[in-house]
């Protein structure tokens, strides 16, 4: 809930690889959050069962529960560098 409050939104278009995203889950208002990971991926925390995941957020379950994406603020996104 704190992040939610902390962050700058961000609109699901221009979601940033990085960008945290939140959802309406068990609770009202933001209740779980993810790290966005572009073409509508992100990973998250499922459950204690299955633990860290990477969801699809444009449909089911998750798309229903968005609340919006967030990004800290001074968050700067570098390319990462290349491999030589």
């Amino acid at each position: 809930d704190e992040q939610f409050h902390k962050t700058t939104r961000v609109a699901y278009p221009e979601l940033k690889p990085g960008d945290l995203v939140f959802f309406q889950t068990y609770l009202p208002g933001p209740s779980h959050v993810g790290f966005y990971m572009g073409n509508g991926d992100f990973i998250h925390a499922s459950s204690a069962a299955e633990g860290v995941v990477v969801s699809q957020m444009r449909s089911g379950y998750y798309r229903e529960r968005f609340l919006g994406g967030g990004r800290p603020s001074g968050w700067i996104m570098e390319p990462l560098p290349v491999a030589e």
